[in-house]
């Protein structure tokens, strides 16, 4: 290793659009709420726990990224590629259930902090059926938009 020559490697969920209300990036938090509305209606999780959870999420464009890392001056980027995956082209049921994994595998801590552990499996069970039936119903396969960025830190 030299000395001052450090470099960070992030990947971000992004968007190719500039616009950021473009729906070209796929997200389970709209399956999340529906879930989550289901079992406050079977009485599972009380209405104004539903009221207090926040998840702030937004999927940056490649340029706003890039804005950020020239903005805060630290580093300059060294590389950075957008690139897409498609999700739910193939067997669904498997690919679903592989997704919805996914999904639980960053969302259960936050979830299970704010409304408790007791609801985790029939939450997400009902998050898988509902990506089951999301996938289904797609004419061409969703994709999740990733931003790949090499930063190189700056000598100061």
């Amino acid at each position: 290793m030299v000395a001052g020559h450090g470099r960070v490697v992030l990947i971000l969920h992004g968007r190719l659009s500039a616009d950021p209300t473009s729906e070209d990036s796929y997200t389970p938090w709209e399956l999340f709420a529906e879930a989550i509305s289901h079992l406050v209606s079977k009485g599972l999780i009380d209405e104004e726990k539903l009221d207090s959870f926040d998840v702030p999420y937004y999927t940056p464009y490649q340029e706003e990224v890039k804005e950020m890392v020239d903005k805060e001056g630290s580093f300059a980027v060294d590389l950075m590629e957008t690139f897409a995956i498609d999700i739910g082209d193939k067997d669904i049921w498997s690919d679903a259930e592989t997704y919805a994994n996914n999904v639980r595998s960053f969302t259960e801590p936050m979830i299970s902090h704010h409304f408790g552990v007791d609801i985790l499996e029939e939450l997400y069970d009902k998050i898988t059926e509902l990506i089951v039936q999301d996938f289904a119903a797609q004419t061409e396969p969703d994709r999740i938009i990733n931003i790949v960025v090499v930063l190189k830190r700056k000598h100061v």
